[in-house]
């Protein structure tokens, strides 16, 4: 039997440690701006609590490095579990505008609830997501466009966001004011 070959060091797994967070100082924080781009995180790291230093809570997602050509980028970033069409973000301190780089394969919906659980505003990713072209599957030259979709709510503060697909999506960067 031949011997195991050595795992390519690009796809070993590291742990991640992190530290308590002091939730008190949380709650005291105003509504400065939170940029977040996931790099701070490991490959396949379950994403929950990470952000909670500055009043973030995830659900249903998973930190990676897209292996998909069309989705490939040169950082980490995050979709949701293998068994959800989602990732729901909570915010500690409700705030008014919520903004997010997103690749998707189709639409992806943004939906805002206020503090009562009730939808307070939708956004919808733009129709290009379902204009693409059909490729042979060995061709890896075709990227799908990153995207930008903002929420911004003037009379109410937004407590959550879901962001949901019915296909394949990958978030970048989450900006919260």
């Amino acid at each position: 039997m031949p011997p195991i070959p050595p795992l390519h060091p690009a796809i070993l797994i590291q742990p991640c440690a992190y530290s308590p967070v002091d939730l008190s100082s949380v709650e005291r924080q105003n509504s400065s701006p939170v940029y977040i781009d996931f790099s701070d995180l490991c490959l396949f790291e379950q994403v929950e609590q990470q952000y909670l230093q500055q009043g973030i809570e995830l659900e249903g997602a998973i930190a990676i490095q897209p292996s998909n050509p069309s989705f490939q980028t040169d950082r980490l970033a995050i979709m949701p579990n293998a068994d959800r069409t989602d990732i729901v973000i909570r915010f500690r301190v409700p705030r008014r505008q919520v903004q997010a780089i997103v690749t998707g394969a189709r639409a992806i919906k943004f939906t805002a609830f206020d503090t009562n659980q009730q939808i307070a505003q939708q956004s919808v990713g733009v129709a290009q997501y379902m204009q693409l072209p059909q490729l042979p599957s060995s061709d890896s030259s075709h990227k799908l466009p990153q995207h930008q979709i903002e929420l911004a709510i003037e009379n109410q503060p937004i407590h959550q966001i879901q962001v949901s697909s019915d296909a394949p999506f990958v978030l970048h960067q989450l900006i919260v004011m």
